[in-house]
């Protein structure tokens, strides 16, 4: 039985997504049910709406027919997962709760449950629920090695979200370590299964970015869109997501010329995958404009900003930190194309959420 897929894609709060993750290869349940597997092959190749299609058909079935908890769970939790993926995250997030359910009161499968925990942590991850997110690691963790053992390829995606969380939460050596074991756990084991196998290397290339190890990064980042593009195709999401990472990687270093021409790929497949308003899209956007505004290519770097400042601003919240860095560098834009009363007026918002959240104590700090 394939259980449900976990999250992959770029490391929340490496670059610039926050969680994005991004695309991803969940593990997805087959159980000789009726249009999983199509579900999965279409998922696995980044078409996910027709992977929803089909999870909304096997769901239909699991529900109409009653069957066994882990099936329905399974199922469930897939088509949530693939929600995700869409960035379509309320949505994923109620399906997941009632996933939640099932597993309260019928029994499920331990690697389902343990699969379920790592997608609903990234879900969590996503929206800055960080230590809840950690908490559920950490619970998949222990099951997986009391009931699966140390080596196997639950171990993998929990010990990869893991490093995701530890990366998030300023803590790169606890990262590197826990995708390094990942890594070499889906070294053994994930051959059949290259989308997983890229999500690890692009996660940790994205901390040795964070880390500038530059010379250890860029091969994992290479080797991420390699095994994507062969087994999938240049249009994959996943190799926007290895894209971005390697985009921001030559944005530190100061090869504007290279970074320009790689976040140019990473946007051209985000906005065919998941259309012009999706935040993930924006983001890109922001990013290709921070790398213009340095090569003083001031109208088009504008252009990309209003574009995606509006997206950022509805989907990560108008005192969002990472809104307000966005804001800081359009900001400096108009500074450099000398309008003067355009960059004050957004000079004023940035000082605004930087005073918000100056006075402001953040969810997970309250628990610590």
């Amino acid at each position: 039985m394939n259980m449900t897929r976990s999250l992959s894609g770029l490391i929340p709060g490496l670059i610039f997504f926050l969680a994005c993750p991004l695309n991803a290869a969940p593990q997805t349940a087959n159980d000789n049910f009726q249009a999983t597997d199509a579900g999965e092959q279409a998922f696995q190749k980044g078409d996910y709406s027709e992977a929803e299609r089909y999870y909304r058909e096997a769901w239909k079935n699991a529900a109409t027919t009653n069957g066994p908890a882990s099936r329905r769970a399974a199922v469930l939790g897939n088509l949530a997962q693939v929600l995700a993926n869409q960035n379509r995250l309320k949505e994923a997030e109620e399906l997941f709760d009632l996933v939640v359910e099932i597993a309260k009161h019928e029994p499920v499968d331990m690697r389902v449950r343990i699969v379920l925990l790592v997608n609903i942590s990234a879900l969590y991850s996503r929206t800055h629920r960080v230590k809840r997110a950690e908490s559920l690691l950490d619970e998949a963790f222990i099951l997986c090695r009391k009931h699966l053992g140390s080596d196997n390829t639950h171990m993998a995606m929990v010990l990869k979200n893991r490093g995701i969380v530890y990366a998030m939460t300023n803590r790169p050596k606890r990262a590197e370590s826990n995708l390094k074991k990942g890594l070499a756990i889906g070294e053994r084991h994930l051959g059949s299964r290259p989308a997983e196998l890229a999500a690890i290397l692009t996660s940790l290339g994205g901390v040795y970015t964070i880390r500038k190890k530059w010379n250890r990064a860029e091969p994992l980042l290479l080797r991420s869109i390699d095994i994507l593009q062969r087994s999938f195709g240049s249009r994959h999401p996943g190799v926007a997501d290895a894209l971005a990472n390697l985009g921001e990687q030559y944005l530190q270093r100061h090869d504007f010329t290279r970074a320009e021409g790689t976040f140019r790929q990473a946007l051209a497949i985000r906005q065919t995958a998941l259309g012009p308003d999706n935040i993930t899209v924006a983001n890109v956007s922001s990013r290709l404009a921070t790398v213009l505004v340095e090569q003083h290519k001031y109208d088009e770097a504008r252009l990309l900003f209003t574009k995606s400042l509006p997206i950022q601003e509805r989907v990560l919240g108008a005192s969002a930190p990472e809104f307000g860095l966005a804001l800081e560098r359009f900001a400096r834009l108009l500074r450099e194309m000398k309008d003067t009363t355009a960059a004050e007026t957004v000079e004023v918002r940035v000082h605004n959420i930087r005073a918000t959240l100056a006075y402001t104590v953040s969810v997970d700090r309250l628990g610590k």
